[in-house]
């Protein structure tokens, strides 16, 4: 059994994208409720960044995301990152069924997406993309390596 994932990036993409912009948000909030600061201001910037951390999980479509092959199968489990995250996904392929795959980058490199495909009633199925860019380069080329991309 061999497993890759991405613990590591979306722990941290979960904390400064999401969880420090609503920490910072709800503790300006709480001392402007209490007036030991007199302005808004820290509360609407920390407002700001809550929106600008959520837009970029979303625009750049960030996932959890774990690879792994076990006997005869490979699995790959993503859920998206955001604040309340509950669907979690499965790709589940049999190594006699694989069709193989391919890594996309798109926006300037900033998206990088798997892409697998299955045969399925003699043609080639193919599954919805799963976000790569948490993956550190050396795991993207264990990726490549794991699934002969």
């Amino acid at each position: 059994m061999t497993e890759i994932n991405n613990r590591r990036g979306t722990a941290l993409a979960k904390f400064f994208l999401i969880h420090l912009p609503v920490a910072l948000m709800l503790v300006t909030g709480l001392l402007a409720v209490f007036l030991v600061i007199h302005t808004w201001l820290p509360v609407i910037i920390s407002g700001g960044l809550v929106i600008l951390g959520l837009l970029i999980t979303v625009v750049l479509h960030l996932q959890y995301v774990g690879i792994r092959l076990e006997e005869g199968k490979i699995l790959v489990h993503y859920y998206p990152v955001r604040i309340l995250a509950n669907s979690y996904r499965r790709i589940e392929i049999g190594n006699n069924l694989y069709a193989g795959g391919e890594i996309l980058t798109g926006m300037m490199g900033l998206r990088c997406d798997l892409v697998l495909r299955e045969w399925a009633s003699g043609s080639k199925a193919t599954y919805p993309p799963v976000s790569l860019l948490l993956f550190s380069k050396s795991d993207r080329q264990k990726i490549k390596d794991l699934l002969n991309l």
